[in-house]
């Protein structure tokens, strides 16, 4: 099932998570903590990059696939499909009614290969304003590919219900 996904990225400093979480209108509320692991999927001639996104995220012990459409274009306000999975590697079966479908061809197929891995420690908070519902997301961690990582500091808000 396709939902519209809409959010602002920033990449930060490390410091401004740390006052971040200290900021009045975030202690007020109690954030959800977790780890998640996500590894995303493209063909070495990277033939997804510009439209869509695919990842396999690790939750616990479960495994989400999901799709995301839109690109760089259009990053405010995206398709977003995601659904669980058994396994590390996309179920691309399960993407048949998805941005992604138009490009599933034997060759893309045979073609993907997990390109970068993200490790993240997310600290979330639900904040309400004029009857929008908003969730904060602190994430620290970092990016791999292959032997090369780099760290990772995002405010992210995603626009869960309202305007």
């Amino acid at each position: 099932m396709m939902r519209t996904e809409t959010e602002l990225k920033f990449e930060v400093t490390p410091g401004d998570l740390r006052k971040l979480r200290m900021a009045r209108s975030l202690q007020r509320k109690s954030p959800n903590e977790e780890n998640l692991v996500s590894v995303y999927f493209d063909t070495p001639k990277h033939t997804l990059a510009r439209d869509i996104t695919l990842r396999v995220r690790h939750k616990g012990d479960k495994r989400l696939q999901t799709i995301k459409s839109g690109g760089l274009a259009n990053a405010l306000s995206r398709g977003e499909w995601e659904q669980e999975i058994k396994g590390d590697f996309p179920n691309l079966r399960k993407a048949r009614d998805t941005a992604l479908a138009p490009l599933l061809t034997k060759k893309l197929k045979r073609g993907l290969r997990p390109l970068f891995e993200t490790r993240i420690h997310r600290t979330s908070v639900p904040v309400r304003s004029n009857g929008s519902h908003i969730e904060v997301a602190l994430d620290e961690g970092q990016v791999r590919a292959g032997r090369q990582s780099a760290p990772i500091a995002e405010l992210e808000l995603e626009l869960k219900r309202g305007k």
